[in-house]
């Protein structure tokens, strides 16, 4: 299996004063509950309601264990736990509060078997160079969206930033703008949202 990259820079000054160049996976969408049951039970003799059910109690097992200072180990897949942030400071007694405590992250560290397979993945090079913001006019715009929809019949805005060669948010700009004026239509859902011919 080969990895799709893209080359970006970041807001942070490496030692010359400059934003750090860093190569970054390309990621094309984001597989919902529904779609994922669906791969898995092409290969499978278990139900669709029998897999939900174990989907969600896993869930709920999740939302009872971690908040109780509990981790939760799935053999082959990682170790899950809870990431807390907060303040600390003295109050007039001169005992230490938590000023404004919040959980901000499920940290997961990831099973070393899957590590393992996980590192016999290729990469391939840069198919894009995201590093420097470029001018998009609405006629390149246009012409690229039509251009690859002549190809296939949707498309994902991951996929029109990396062949356009410029930001994510750039790319939504202009497909939005394009929406707007008639030129292509969005389809599917706000979270797995995709371009077709109008």
């Amino acid at each position: 299996m080969d990895l799709q990259t893209v080359l970006r820079k970041s807001n942070l000054a490496d030692g010359s004063g400059k934003g750090k160049v860093y190569a970054t996976l390309v990621r094309y969408s984001t597989i919902t509950t529904d779609e994922l049951m669906r791969y898995m039970l092409q290969n499978s003799h278990v139900g669709a309601g029998e897999a939900r059910r174990v989907v969600e109690g896993l869930l709920e097992q999740f939302r009872t264990f971690l908040p109780n200072g509990h981790s939760i180990k799935i053999d082959g897949l990682g170790t899950f736990s809870l990431r807390m942030r907060s303040e600390v400071e003295k109050d007039k007694n001169g005992k230490y509060v938590l000023k404004n405590p919040r959980i901000d992250k499920v940290n997961f560290v990831p099973d070393k078997r899957l590590l393992h397979e996980l590192s016999k993945i290729t990469f391939c090079p840069p198919m894009a160079d995201l590093t420097n913001v470029r001018h998009f006019s609405e006629a390149e715009a246009e012409e690229l969206a039509l251009r690859m929809l002549s190809n296939d019949s949707y498309f994902f805005v991951e996929d029109y930033a990396i062949v356009a060669g410029v930001s994510k948010a750039t790319a939504y700009r202009r497909l939005k703008q394009l929406v707007q004026r008639g030129v292509i239509a969005e389809s599917g859902s706000r979270r797995r949202k995709f371009y077709v011919k109008a």
